[in-house]
């Protein structure tokens, strides 16, 4: 898996999955890249790491 930043992430392609990993809770969970993602949400923590598989 590669890691992206949260500006790679907003740039990816509709429809493109890629996977958020939060630390405070220790989970991961797959998004889809979208106007309406976790990314492009105003109130996104910083320090979520997004990942792409390669």
């Amino acid at each position: 898996m590669k890691e992206l930043t949260k500006e790679e992430v907003m740039e990816l392609k509709e429809g493109t999955q890629y996977i958020v990993y939060n630390p405070f809770i220790d989970n991961l969970k797959i998004e889809i890249a979208g106007k309406k993602d976790i990314a492009h949400n105003k109130y996104c923590e910083p320090r979520l790491k997004f990942y792409v598989k390669d």
